[in-house]
């Protein structure tokens, strides 16, 4: 290991000096290699070690699926990853932009992959998982009564979307939607369903067909137009099953997954376009597997935008964009958003940095409800240039770890798990602190959990 650590580096500061990093012209191509090299070369030594399903290769999955796809498609000579063509119009950005770009994710993943391995192997944890039949009853009523209220509540809300156009959900959000009471408070009483079952640590079949459930509403969700929607449940149901039971998972059933999420978002990708009469012109066409995997990769303009142009977005940022995620229910109070002026008060009082990269990039575009999404390399960036990259990589590394190798074999932690999970399989395209969004229903969970721990300690104090 101390041999790979030290070889790592140096080859590539040497694809660096290969690229005539000092010089007028810069090649790209090997530095790139370099990097990818060391991506794969990672990513293959953490499934050896820890597993395919294990947290830190799924995080190595999405980044490279919402992000370094673009440097993929440079290698092959399809698009150069500075000639970016997406929601925003065409930018081309500076050769210093890129090698600053291609360090930072470099370094990130170097710390991340020192502070992760180095650190798992001295973890020994016992597993003290225990099936709670009672609450998996509870989980599994709460999962069927509720389920008919959220997915027509979600049907209610599809519907509104391909009236009105996809970017309203963005421009208005679902305000104007009136829904049936009964409907109310669904979606909560829902997820409170799932997390109680996961909590019981159920029967596998239990598992499999609450999963189905959640699937089901989680493919009804992104029928508004986010793929994101169905691709991290989905990956996170498979990471619960694989660690909770130890199941292999085939290959032949991972590629049935893939092919059908490929096949699924080319298809939303090209209807959503369509969707009332604020149709979008997108600048990358969904019609082609090359196309798609490259439209995904859309998010590397947030930190190259970021980069960029950073003296501009001074201008709109009162703070590391790091903690605008946690600070968000804060500004709801503060700032409330009456809808027709939601985009400008996000862009001028939310620290957001989408909004504002956006905005900076093509404020025509932005001012349509149209716009990139979250970037957690560019956040540690803007946290501290490098050594912001270097402090939150750790920080990661160590939430990575202590979700894959303590608090999934712990009852009381599983829910809390379920939350944690998704944000960091959604990470290298949304924000850290992304999971803030769920501290309403982690505290929930956690009163609940409580109450169940009473009233057993209760019942086996009686008995004895």
């Amino acid at each position: 290991m101390p041999i790979y650590y030290t070889l790592m580096p140096l080859m590539f500061f040497g694809s660096l000096l290969l690229g005539n990093i000092a010089g007028s012209t810069i090649n790209f191509t090997p530095i790139i290699m370099a990097f990818l090299f060391f991506y794969f070369i990672t990513l293959i030594k953490a499934i050896y070690i820890f597993g395919i399903f294990s947290l830190y290769p799924i995080y190595l999955y999405t980044s490279f699926f919402f992000v370094y796809t673009r440097l993929y498609f440079h290698v092959i000579g399809y698009r150069s990853f500075l000639d970016s063509n997406t929601v925003v119009g065409r930018h081309i950005f500076n050769n210093s932009v890129g090698i600053i770009f291609i360090c930072i994710i470099f370094l990130s993943h170097y710390i991340i992959d020192i502070f992760y391995t180095c650190s798992f192997r001295k973890i020994n944890i016992k597993n003290e998982l225990i099936y709670l039949p009672k609450i998996e009853s509870c989980g599994l009523f709460l999962m069927i009564l509720f389920s008919p209220a959220i997915i027509y509540k979600l049907y209610l809300q599809f519907l509104y979307v391909s009236e009105n156009g996809y970017v309203s959900m963005y421009l208005y959000g679902f305000k104007n939607i009136s829904y049936p009471f009964w409907t109310k408070g669904s979606g909560t009483f829902f997820l409170l369903g799932y997390l109680l079952i996961l909590f019981s640590y159920p029967a596998k079949k239990i598992f499999i067909f609450a999963s189905i459930i959640y699937f089901i509403y989680a493919l009804t969700g992104s029928l508004k137009g986010s793929r994101g929607t169905l691709l991290v449940p989905l990956v996170a149901i498979i990471f619960f099953y694989y660690k909770l039971y130890h199941s292999k998972i085939s290959f032949k059933m991972i590629m049935v997954v893939l092919i059908f999420f490929v096949l699924f978002s080319i298809g939303l990708g090209k209807y959503r376009g369509s969707y009332g009469k604020n149709k979008i012109n997108a600048s990358i066409q969904y019609g082609m597997i090359n196309s798609f995997f490259y439209g995904q990769g859309s998010t590397i303009d947030v930190p190259l935008g970021l980069i960029s142009e950073s003296k501009r977005i001074e201008k709109y940022r009162h703070f590391p964009f790091i903690f605008s995620a946690l600070l968000k229910p804060i500004f709801f109070q503060l700032y409330p958003d009456n809808g027709s002026e939601r985009l400008m008060i996000t862009l001028e009082k939310y620290n957001n940095m989408p909004a504002i990269v956006t905005y900076i990039l093509s404020p025509k575009i932005y001012l349509t409800g149209q716009g990139l999404g979250g970037s957690v390399i560019a956040e540690m960036y803007d946290c501290g240039k490098f050594v912001g990259i270097i402090a939150w990589s750790l920080i990661l590394g160590f939430i990575i770890k202590i979700v894959d190798k303590i608090l999934v074999l712990r009852n009381r932690y599983i829910p809390f798990c379920w939350f944690l999970v998704n944000s960091v399989i959604g990470m290298p395209r949304d924000y850290f602190f992304s999971f803030s969004n769920a501290i309403p229903y982690m505290i929930i969970i956690f009163v609940i959990i409580n109450l169940v721990n009473i009233i057993f300690s209760s019942k086996q104090k009686l008995l004895n």
